[in-house]
């Protein structure tokens, strides 16, 4: 069995002018502690998620089903 110290990684990442520190398991993926989120990108996926909303409607609806 590996040791935590074999799995687990400690980075430090400056985001806007703000350190953050993470916890990163290299077998799992997971993230613990603080990460740094981008809000334009945050913004980017809400706005995609909308507008494929929006399309399957609209043509959901021109197809005569609703």
């Amino acid at each position: 069995m590996a040791h935590r110290d074999d799995v687990e990684r400690l980075l430090t990442v400056i985001y806007e002018q703000r350190p953050f520190q993470v916890d990163i398991n290299g077998v799992t993926g997971e993230v613990h502690r603080e990460r740094p989120y981008s809000k334009v990108k945050i913004a980017l996926a809400v706005g995609v998620a909308l507008a494929i909303i929006i399309t399957i409607r609209v043509v959901y609806s021109a197809a005569g089903g609703g």
